[in-house]
């Protein structure tokens, strides 16, 4: 039985051996689609991987600008697709690492990018904040279990040579022994 494992929100960032999928096109991208909007069936796929995406959602789904949508439609609709079993990874600026980074530095331009986004494109505009609890509160009521933190050092991607994405974001940057981890990286089973 194949394995459908997605990398939604990809960019230009590519995971060999699975679908890269993203709403603009890269040399990264195997398909170009609204993560709310796959070409697969319920119950279907294995794993999904979402790296600096989720947040780009809004709080609510009441505004046009988020194509009215807000991030826990997403999350369910990426259980729908999940296969009982299947495996969720999620990286999202972590708001309390945030806040600590600030109090600690006072260099509000550090933070700037992780917090709002880098409004490159239409695209890269943040519309929700989070922290552990919230994250795994909702993901619990939607259905998940066994949430908890992962190791990005541990996951799959990482092990292919020269892969690397924000999962791995750290401030100082790439201080990976010393720095503070910027992002929060969870884990759920549907």
């Amino acid at each position: 039985m194949e394995k459908i494992k997605l990398h939604l929100g990809c960019g230009d960032k590519k995971i060999k051996g699975w679908v890269n999928i993203d709403i603009q096109n890269s040399p990264a991208v195997d398909l170009i689609s609204d993560c709310m909007d796959l070409p697969y069936s319920l119950n279907s796929v294995s794993t999904i991987y979402s790296c600096c995406m989720l947040e780009h959602f809004g709080r609510n789904n009441n505004l046009k600008f988020f194509r009215h949508t807000c991030w826990k439609d997403v999350l369910l609709y990426w259980y729908s697709l999940l296969k009982p079993g299947g495996e969720l990874y999620i990286s999202v600026p972590d708001f309390e690492a945030v806040c600590r980074e600030y109090l600690k530095n006072k260099n509000i331009l550090k933070i700037l990018g992780i917090t709002l986004g880098g409004q490159k494109n239409e695209e890269d505009l943040h519309g929700m904040i989070y922290d552990y609890e919230l994250l795994s509160t909702e993901l619990k009521s939607i259905g998940f279990n066994n949430i908890m933190r992962y190791d990005w050092r541990n996951f799959e991607a990482f092990q292919q040579k020269g892969y690397d994405d924000f999962s791995a974001s750290y401030i100082p940057h790439m201080d990976f022994d010393n720095g503070r981890l910027m992002m929060l990286n969870i884990k759920a089973v549907k």
